[in-house]
């Protein structure tokens, strides 16, 4: 009996690719899952958007308060959101968000907003380096400023109060940054959150993306109010974000 040959077994033909009629039914499939994905993955962020930031500004406000029970004083060096106190116009205030621009307005202090804030405990705000050359939002200098009357700080507009819940609408208001040079930070906060955009455009290397706190300076002593994101939207806002997302 002959032993069998292996050169008679039969070979099979090597597949060179995949025929058109396959590369259509890949194609489809995966436009099918790139549909499904898409609304997924921006749900997600604006879920993302919604429930950090609710998270950090309770957090925030939380150490703050903490911090003046124990100290008997507020955190000292917040972010000024300027290069310097002087000037007086909004767009001074370069890197922050279009919703900040659009409900705040340049106040210059008085030596009675000088003295309530000096009440409370904030004399000096942290410095930015020149925006146009530098990070929004990490590239501050190693300067502080000692705040002074006829400095300009940023402060809600009369209307945008309003929208704000908690602010009285005869109050004034001055936003100040919170930043890693805050005193409050290694003490009631270990570190400064940075806002979740929903946005490519809002990058913290283009936009300001730390939290803002409200203080008002309408009497004797500053007094805290609350902590909002840099997009202008508080607490409130933020849970309503979210779970109007989870609904959808």
């Amino acid at each position: 009996m002959k032993a069998f040959s292996r050169s008679m077994a039969p070979r099979s033909k090597a597949r060179r690719g995949f025929t058109l009629i396959e590369l259509i039914v890949v194609l489809m499939i995966l436009t099918a899952l790139a549909g499904l994905a898409i609304p997924a993955v921006t749900s997600m962020v604006t879920r993302t958007h919604g429930s950090s930031g609710a998270a950090n500004i309770a957090a925030i406000s939380n150490a703050i308060s903490r911090y003046e029970v124990q100290y008997l004083t507020y955190p000292n060096r917040f972010d000024s959101l300027k290069n310097t106190l002087a000037g007086a116009t909004v767009t001074d205030f370069n890197g922050l968000s279009t919703e900040l621009t659009d409900n705040c307005t340049a106040l210059t202090l008085t030596a009675a907003h000088v003295d309530a804030l000096a009440a409370a405990g904030i004399t000096n705000l942290q410095l930015h380096a020149d925006i146009a050359a530098a990070d929004a939002t990490f590239q501050l200098t190693t300067t502080s400023g000692s705040i002074a009357a006829n400095d300009v700080l940023l402060s809600i507009t009369d209307g945008a109060n309003e929208t704000l819940q908690g602010l009285d609408t005869a109050g004034t208001y001055v936003l100040l940054g919170v930043g890693n040079q805050s005193e409050m930070i290694g003490r009631t906060l270990t570190d400064a959150p940075v806002h979740f955009p929903e946005s490519g455009n809002e990058n913290p290397a283009v936009i300001y993306n730390r939290f803002l706190a409200v203080f008002e300076i309408s009497g004797d002593r500053a007094k805290f109010v609350k902590v909002i994101s840099p997009h202008f939207t508080g607490l409130d806002g933020h849970v309503q974000d979210y779970f109007e997302t989870v609904n959808e």
